[in-house]
């Protein structure tokens, strides 16, 4: 319909830093929420920085597009907007929150000075990390799917797949890096991410 609005829409915040941040604004309903996508445009002081935010923009509305679509999708089979918007937004902020909170189990672990026992610190990280695995479940359990709890669509492989990182950064032959720990532990929740959004739509 012709002057009809964009449910979603790429937005601009300038940052104290100078650089801008890009998220989506997305308005369904009566009801706003954001998606902030962590990429950011940079001050033009060059050819290759207006090269950079150009390609940044075109992403950022590659994923613009995608969002609506899916939007679409979901809307075509009945399941209200709002929902949608709910369950990508609590589950990515879940997500984003167990990096951080993996990355103070490895300094926490690492900082007890007892790791040379590996068995008994193997069992301590993958109870916590079981800990961690439940109390998202938990967070899940009031939204569904398609009738079924989103809770559902949690793998325990998750588990394992985190403690093989926790474990290799305690254990690092170059010692302690807590950048590198933050990089290799969001990657996994990255690889986690896919395959909670990939078992959800399947």
């Amino acid at each position: 319909m012709a002057g009809a609005k964009e449910p979603i829409r790429l937005r601009k915040r300038k940052m104290p830093t100078g650089n801008t941040s890009l998220y989506l604004d997305i308005y369904i309903n009566g009801r706003r929420t954001y998606e902030y996508l962590k990429m950011y445009l940079i001050p033009e002081k060059s050819k290759a920085d207006r090269e950079a935010n150009r390609q940044t923009l075109q992403l950022a509305e590659a994923i613009k597009s995608k969002r609506i679509i899916e939007l679409q999708n979901d809307v075509s089979e009945g399941l209200r907007p709002e929902t949608v918007l709910r369950i990508r937004n609590l589950s990515g902020f879940a997500f984003d929150l167990a990096v951080e909170e993996v990355c103070r189990l490895i300094k926490r672990v690492r900082d007890e000075n007892h790791i040379a026992d590996q068995e008994a610190t193997a069992r301590k990280i993958r109870q916590q990390l079981h800990n961690l695995h439940e109390d998202r479940k938990s967070r899940f359990d009031p939204f569904t799917y398609h009738g079924k709890r989103i809770s559902a669509y949690c793998n325990p492989d998750w588990i394992e797949q985190v403690a093989v990182i926790v474990e290799s950064e305690i254990y690092h032959e170059q010692g302690a890096n807590n950048g590198r720990a933050y990089t290799n532990v969001k990657m996994v929740y990255d690889d986690i991410k896919i395959d909670f959004y990939h078992r959800i739509n399947a």
